[in-house]
């Protein structure tokens, strides 16, 4: 399965398909949240498929927002993606951005 970032408004961005080791990196090569402008808000509800690479995903977005002084939310988190983030630890670190 493809991944893919689609722009559906002015900073806002969806995530389609299955983000996984195999996909991660075709993500992180499009403007993503360093083209926000001021805020940037990313929609999860069309992921299919997850494993840990959409949390590592997840946290580079966050920093290249930071270095880019961008609000970044993400929103539409599946089930597994929770998951994966709760196992991880970062469900607590990362709810100012979950919405």
């Amino acid at each position: 399965m493809q991944a893919e970032l689609r722009q559906s408004a002015p900073g806002a961005w969806q995530v389609i398909g299955s983000v996984t080791l195999q996909t991660a990196t075709e993500l992180l090569e499009l403007p993503g949240p360093a083209a926000g402008n001021g805020e940037l808000y990313i929609d999860w509800s069309r992921v299919e498929v997850v494993d840990s690479a959409a949390v590592a995903l997840m946290i580079e977005w966050l920093r290249q927002a930071r270095q880019a002084d961008v609000r970044l939310r993400f929103s539409g988190l599946s089930a597994p993606l929770r998951n994966l983030l709760q196992v991880f630890d970062l469900d607590a670190p990362l709810a100012g951005v979950l919405a």
